[in-house]
């Protein structure tokens, strides 16, 4: 008998855990149902590049995982290059909402970068009915002309009828941090209003979007407040009314007007003459030219032979752009110049042109 009530409770026991168990497997089942299923509030991060983007959108979904040490949602760089090179998305729920956080490519990195990114960001958000615009901008950074054509670059591309929030990046809470800037007379808030009211005025917005500080990747001691900050983001999120970026259109960004120009040059037969300005304007020495020159002697033996040189040449150019990083700017137009004979080179391998007639279309081809 005693056998047979103690086989009976294993029994019981089983089916119990078993009614236990199954509803929990539903509703995971039920929850990832109405994530996949659902419009999501999305909330597209946008900026230049190293402003902490992506440590934002970690934060945003998984604010545990920085203390706990979870493997990274969205990749983060640990120095000053940027990681992200294409849109990442990632979807959760929250208080029965469901969000979409939009890592993005930072702008300014190229011309030729700049121009893959927005492509690939606009071809991403055609559709989405729910979106915020999300501008990120490091705390302590100055309003530099790079951040103005990055806000207005943004607001030309989603419209003026698109939601933004701002929120300013690495905004260190710890003691420390916070007894610096009283010292240095630093006022957050006066931070804050300013940074605004210029992106009000740039994105010519109705009002100044609301603006938040935040430290994405806190210590341990400063967690708690981070967390609530980017719970007021979050919340602000949810309260604002959003819409379709119905006609997100694509415009120029200033790296890509500037390397069209440069192009434009090319075209005229002007780049001597305008590496040999770079040359005197940045007072560049001999020594640099001459590596310069190397480089440029061995892409045109290749180029002769239609062989492609892109890969070999920019790791070349990276290094000697590491090597003399104050010469960063003139090497950079120069790359663009040489990136520039390369396309043209390809293009005359894949369509069987003579390399000069590539080099030097007809008018009509530039059309």
């Amino acid at each position: 008998m005693a056998l047979k009530s103690k086989a009976f409770m294993v029994r019981l026991k089983a089916v119990a855990l078993f009614s236990i168990s199954f509803p929990l497997l539903s509703a995971d089942v039920s929850v990832a149902e109405k994530v996949e299923s659902e419009d999501p509030i999305t909330l597209i991060l946008v900026g230049s590049t190293r402003v902490g983007k992506s440590s934002l959108a970690n934060f945003l979904v998984k604010p545990e995982a920085i203390i706990n040490n979870n493997e990274e949602l969205f990749a983060v760089g640990h120095d000053m290059s940027p990681t992200t090179e294409e849109v990442h998305c990632h979807r959760f729920l929250e208080n029965g909402v469901v969000f979409e956080v939009v890592d993005t490519a930072g702008l300014n990195a190229s011309g030729i970068k700049d121009k893959e990114h927005m492509i690939d960001l606009i071809d991403q958000m055609a559709g989405k009915p729910r979106c915020i615009i999300v501008l990120c901008h490091r705390f302590g950074s100055t309003i530099d002309m790079q951040t103005t054509n990055t806000i207005r670059h943004f607001a030309d591309t989603f419209g003026a009828g698109a939601n933004w929030i701002v929120v300013m990046t690495n905004y260190q809470t710890d003691n420390v941090s916070m007894e610096q800037r009283s010292r240095d007379s630093i006022d957050p808030e006066s931070i804050k209003q300013q940074f605004g009211e210029h992106v009000q005025k740039t994105a010519k917005l109705k009002a100044i979007p609301h603006v938040f500080l935040i430290d994405s990747r806190p210590d341990d001691p400063e967690l708690l407040t981070s967390k609530s900050s980017r719970n007021d983001i979050m919340t602000k999120a949810k309260s604002m009314h959003t819409e379709a970026i119905c006609h997100p259109r694509f415009r120029k960004t200033h790296e890509i007007v500037h390397e069209d120009r440069l192009k434009q040059r090319y075209q005229q037969g002007r780049t001597h003459g305008y590496i040999q300005e770079d040359i005197r304007h940045y007072a560049i020495p001999t020594y640099v030219v001459e590596e310069w020159e190397a480089i440029l002697k061995e892409a045109t033996e290749k180029s002769q032979n239609l062989h492609p040189y892109e890969k070999e040449a920019n790791t070349r150019i990276d290094a000697l752009i590491q090597k003399y990083p104050e010469y960063r700017k003139p090497l950079e137009n120069w790359r663009i110049l040489l990136m520039h004979d390369c396309e043209l080179v390809k293009n005359a391998n894949e369509k069987h042109l003579p390399l000069e007639q590539a080099r030097n279309p007809p008018a009509s081809e530039d059309l």
